[in-house]
């Protein structure tokens, strides 16, 4: 620098701050280039604090565009430090576009070693803005309003021309180099789209197929239609065209593929698994893949065929297990018959030999001594007949669901096996809290607590317990119903009480396994559980089993 001011060295740095273009400097000798000093131009045409870019190289304000054509007439500059002019796209911190004029220039010591860069920055996007050969046209008409011109105003016109004209040139080598990319790019699709070993197909929102590969052409035969427009409509099955609408005017292919029914070659039918993604050169136009899924249709529906078969047998084989648990309950029913009428069988059977007596002994019989026997017999008649109407009501067939009172169901089903509990001394008690009504079929309910009262008691019989003891207790909580059924019977052996309710597992020496799984079905059909644990009873030191029925 040559100057007669000495002053003027103190106030350099305060003109270069104030000057009107942005002034960068940076250091070339140090990791990446970084910026050493910006001036307040600079920050205010870039919206940045001094702090926020000292230490950077200046690429940040390119944000993503780091492939534009003009950086390399920068790079070359910098490596041959050498001096240079362009125009490059930046932005401002708060992303608004710029059209940067920049010009760098190496900064030399005494021996000719570079120690800086310096950057004088225009912001020129006004110029800019007139970016078409109208605009163009129109600055002319904008400077032409006068007849003569001096030479600096004619400078300053073809400086901005050539300005323009330079953004024009590096906008055309851009457009010219992505037309090669997309050109390079649309011959690499169109060797993979017709070489792909998956179909493809090429189709416009109506589904009109525009183009295909050899491996479609080998399943539908294109090349060989006659007709001229061809559609997807036309290779489908009438069972999925309506499937193939909804997934299309619904845009459902942007998140799920499509299992498609397609006619193929002969007219053969055949099931594809279809993708489509939009084209990327075009959003108009979708790529349609087809994947062959026949084998694996056939196998599911000869799956699904084999699960109905399956499910059919399972129903089959539970209804006769049900038959075989209803007539094993029956039996059982039969011999609690013949308990409950042994004693007034044999009752009426006494009066009536004590008549014949009195008969023979005296010519007149006593009509006092004639109507206590008829009393005794009438009073075990009527007690037969209501013991045979609770019978006939737990055997009689009745699959209507219905609301039911549950002590009363209860207490009945109690009455059929009175007689024969206290043939063996077992105690049965009652703790009903609540007054409850629960639905199902009243007499399968029914089974189900006298399945698991005739496996206490056999338990009973086979351990030969001692003080014999059944508790039924029901309640509600929490809005659902409770049923418990507790013996003193010593409990569940352990190594099968987790599968008790299985088929043919039993606690019994004699069991068929069959009672407590058919009371699993009745149950959960009635929307319940049942379940079974071992714990003492009523806080005594015995062990028993306790059926919890919640509904």
């Amino acid at each position: 620098m040559y100057s007669t001011d000495p002053l003027l060295n103190e106030y350099l740095f305060e003109i270069i701050n104030q000057a009107q273009y942005g002034i960068t400097i940076c250091d070339p000798n140090k990791e990446d280039n970084p910026l050493i000093f910006v001036n307040e131009t600079f920050c205010k045409i870039f919206g940045y604090t001094k702090e926020e870019v000292l230490g950077k190289n200046c690429r940040f304000l390119q944000n993503n565009e780091r492939e534009q054509i003009n950086l390399e007439k920068i790079r070359k500059a910098i490596k041959d430090k050498t001096s240079t002019t362009t125009v490059l796209r930046n932005y401002t911190k708060n992303g608004k576009l710029i059209y940067n004029e920049i010009k760098i220039s190496p900064i030399f010591d005494k021996d000719g070693t570079l120690k800086y860069y310096l950057g004088i920055q225009k912001d020129i996007s006004d110029l800019m803005a007139f970016n078409n050969f109208k605009n163009i046209s129109h600055i002319f008409e904008e400077k032409h309003i006068k007849d003569t011109y001096t030479l600096d105003e004619i400078k300053i016109l073809l400086n901005e021309l050539s300005i323009y004209q330079a953004e024009l040139l590096a906008q055309n080598d851009e457009l010219l180099e992505k037309e090669h990319t997309l050109s390079s790019l649309h011959q690499e699709f169109v060797s993979l789209f017709k070489d792909a070993p998956v179909p493809f197909l090429l189709v416009d929102k109506n589904l009109q197929i525009l183009k295909y590969n050899d491996e479609s052409d080998k399943i539908f035969c294109f090349s060989k239609s006659k007709l001229l427009v061809k559609s997807m409509f036309q290779f489908v099955d009438k069972s999925s065209i309506s499937n193939l609408v909804s997934w299309i005017t619904n845009k459902h292919y942007l998140k799920e593929n499509l299992d498609l029914a397609m006619i193929c070659e002969n007219s053969k039918l055949n099931m594809f698994k279809i993708k489509a993604k939009p084209y990327a050169l075009d959003n108009n136009l979708l790529i349609v893949s087809l994947v062959d899924i026949q084998m694996d249709y056939i196998i599911k529906q000869e799956m699904r065929e084999l699960i109905e078969v399956q499910n059919h047998l399972a129903i089959e084989k539970d209804e006769i297990i049900q038959k075989n648990s209803r007539l094993v309950s029956m039996g059982e029913m039969i011999d609690a018959i013949a308990h409950q009428w042994k004693q007034p069988l044999g009752i009426i059977s006494l009066r009536t030999i004590f008549l014949h007596q009195l008969s023979e002994d005296k010519q007149t019989v006593d009509l006092k001594d004639v109507l206590e026997c008829k009393d005794a017999v009438m009073s075990q008649i009527n007690h037969l007949v209501s013991t045979l109407e609770h019978f006939r009501d737990f055997l009689r067939p009745n699959n209507l669901l219905e609301e039911f009172d549950l002590q009363e169901t209860i207490s009945s089903t109690l009455i059929l096996v009175k007689d024969e509990m206290m043939q063996y001394n077992i105690e049965i008690s009652t703790n009903f809290k609540d007054e409850i009504k629960i639905s199902g079929i009243k007499n399968e309910f029914k089974h189900v607590i006298l399945n698991i009262l005739s496996n206490a008691k056999d338990i009973f019989i086979e351990r030969e317990i001692e003080n014999k003891k059944i508790l039924i207790e029901t309640f509600l909580k929490n809005g659902k119903v409770f049923i418990n059924i507790k013996d003193n019977a010593g409990g569940i052996p352990e190594d099968i009480i987790e599968n008790i309710f299985e088929n043919h597992i039993s606690g019994k020496k004699s069991g068929t396994g069959i009672g407590l799984y058919m009371s699993k079905k009745i149950v959960e059909k009635m929307g319940g559980i049942i379940k079974a644990n071992n714990e003492t009873f009523d806080d005594s030191k015995n062990l028993g089993a306790n059926f919890s029925i919640i509904l």
